[in-house]
């Protein structure tokens, strides 16, 4: 959500509107479920209208973000889940952002939902994660997250740029 200067949607305003991208990938932040309650989460708009959303929710930054994007840089948006930590708000957004997927044709790399790669050992977790099991560390972000982003990313970008 738009929360002030440092949100996402602050920060993609701040980016060379001329650049030339192949694809805007954005994660669908943790904190979100913790300063917006789930009624805010569930008001998708009907309209595609950037000026429509309110982006002082989730949903309404999202869909704001999506629009932004594809208007300034026609290129895929991609937003990517973080790993499970068992959190049923931000299993509600995840839904959430299937039925945005639906309506704004975006991808998913959903690594919440991903049971292979979140099948480890409790020793294996703590290796790549912080205690909090939603922050990773060093080698939770360059053995874990990149690698299996990496590859569904390749998969996305790479069809759509027929690489």
């Amino acid at each position: 959500m738009d929360n002030g200067k440092n949100s996402y949607l602050q920060r993609m305003k701040s980016f060379d509107a001329q650049a030339k991208i192949d694809g805007f990938i954005v994660q669908l932040s943790t904190n979100d479920t913790r300063w917006s309650g789930l009624d805010e989460l569930e008001k998708i708009s009907q309209s595609k209208n950037r000026n429509d959303f309110n982006t002082y929710t989730t949903i309404g930054a999202i869909e704001h973000i999506i629009s932004y994007a594809r208007e300034t840089w026609n290129c895929p948006v991609i937003f990517y889940t973080n790993t499970y930590f068992n959190d049923r708000n931000y299993e509600v957004l995840i839904d959430k952002l299937y039925k945005i997927k639906d309506k704004w044709e975006i991808d998913i790399i959903d690594l919440y939902n991903d049971k292979e790669l979140n099948n480890m050992t409790k020793k294996t977790l703590n290796l790549y994660m912080l205690f909090d099991n939603v922050h990773p560390h060093k080698a939770g972000y360059k053995l874990w997250w990149t690698t299996a982003i990496e590859k569904k990313l390749y998969k996305i970008i790479g069809t759509k740029n027929n690489i």
